[in-house]
């Protein structure tokens, strides 16, 4: 399930609430700008299907005038990209504008933005000429891609952390489709360069 444009209701809609990956706060009057995070490159959105957060095309992107403060993230969700305006007191800050979040085998994605539209109307910057359809187009594919289980795949895998300092504890998770019938068992391969120190 994909959130399109922020918040789509007023006041509350528990019936769609317990779907969202945050908890919704007020809106921002501000105009602000986009930007990627480690934690969506990490997941392979920024600098695999868009460009990398160090990119400079994300600082000459038109800013954005619509989105809604979280008040808070629920379990599993992870910002992917957030918005930064300057604050009264001359200091940045932040608030979440992609938003992943696993829900059962699925996944619930939210952009807390709207007037990306803008991004295709901007000719000065032609590296960016295209960002509009980039972006929904890589969410979309990356969203799919990124859930529980590959399409056509039977095992899925999922990692506690991607990146880790060297003796520091990750736990694997691996799950199968189905019924266990007559399935393989996975066997998991841990190398270190080119050798194999566990199985």
């Amino acid at each position: 399930v994909v959130f399109s444009r922020g918040k789509p209701y007023s006041a509350t809609f528990p019936n769609l609430e317990f779907l969202e990956p945050v908890a919704w706060g007020e809106p921002v009057g501000a105009p602000f700008r986009f930007r990627p995070v480690r934690s969506g490159e990490n997941a392979g959105l920024f600098g695999d299907m868009l460009a990398g957060i160090a990119d400079p095309v994300w600082n000459k992107l038109p800013p954005l005038q619509s989105a809604t403060r979280c008040a808070g993230l629920k379990a599993f969700a992870q910002v992917l990209a957030e918005g930064v305006f300057e604050a009264a007191d001359g200091k940045d800050v932040s608030i979440p504008l992609v938003v992943s979040r696993r829900f059962g085998k699925g996944m619930v994605a939210l952009m807390n933005a709207e007037g990306l539209w803008q991004w295709d109307f901007f000719p000065a910057v032609k590296e960016a000429r295209n960002m509009y359809q980039e972006i929904w187009s890589q969410l979309l594919q990356w969203a799919v891609t990124y859930s529980e289980f590959l399409p056509g795949q039977e095992f899925s895998m999922r990692l506690t952390e991607t990146s880790a300092l060297p003796g520091v504890p990750v736990t694997v998770r691996i799950a199968r489709r189905g019924t266990a019938g007559n399935a393989a068992t996975p066997v998991l391969r841990v190398y270190l360069d080119q050798t194999r120190v566990q199985e």
